[in-house]
């Protein structure tokens, strides 16, 4: 711990202060352990963050107990040869159910695999919304029980909004992004389209994941501003 300097430094500083920090960096470079300890206590704070995102983060309009939905969610892995096909029987056997792929949208505490390393995802918003961001989450890297070479994360993926399903006269492209698990395991990225276009539904298009052969989606959130 730190001594009196960070009595009196630090020990006035609030959760708003930690958030918005009114101290200079001289103050704090004057004390290296203090500086250390805030910087930690800040990433602390950070993590409690994301772990409520449901809380402490923007709306998410493609949620389930907003009226959302998952509509589809498919592999691009080629359906030929048996081996193939053994790995697709396994899949569909534990994703049973056309409502467990919901959990794309929702909490469940598990996720919803696919074979292979890349596929689509499409999702309908509760409304029009002019989006602004997408929030990518998995289970944090602490978690897994042993350190391993590869994960089933997504990767690279590509974000299109659309006005209605199948008429690709109203696509927008909206970005492609990395999703750097081995940093972090929830991400917002921005997304922004010229001039900014109200849509219905979102496509997130998976170019590649962290190297398994299968890939696990934890949850999607999909942020904007909703259509008045």
């Amino acid at each position: 711990m730190c001594q009196k300097s960070f009595q009196q430094i630090c020990l006035r500083i609030d959760i708003y202060d930690l958030a918005y920090p009114k101290h200079t960096s001289e103050e704090l470079d004057a004390n290296p352990v203090c500086s250390q300890e805030l910087k930690q206590i800040n990433e602390r704070i950070s993590h409690l963050e994301k772990i409520n995102y449901e809380k402490f983060g923007p709306t998410d309009y493609a949620a389930l107990k907003f009226g959302g939905e998952v509509i589809s969610v498919v592999s691009k892995l080629q359906r030929d040869g048996s081996f193939l096909k053994k790995i697709q029987k396994i899949f569909s056997t534990l994703n049973e159910g056309d409502d467990y792929k919901q959990c794309i949208i929702q909490d469940c505490g598990t996720c919803y695999a696919f074979p292979g390393n890349s596929g689509y995802v499409v999702l309908k918003l509760m409304g029009n919304v002019v989006l602004d961001g997408i929030t990518i989450e998995h289970i944090p890297l602490h978690s897994n029980p042993k350190k391993m070479k590869s994960y089933s994360a997504l990767k690279e993926f590509s974000v299109v909004g659309m006005k209605k399903l199948g008429d690709r006269n109203t696509e927008t492209y909206l970005g492609t992004f990395t999703f750097s698990y081995d940093n972090d395991f929830l991400e917002t990225f921005t997304l922004t389209s010229d001039p900014p276009i109200p849509v219905r539904y979102v496509r997130v298009e998976i170019h590649s994941n962290h190297g398994e052969n299968y890939t696990c989606i934890y949850r999607i959130r999909i942020h904007g501003t909703l259509e008045q």
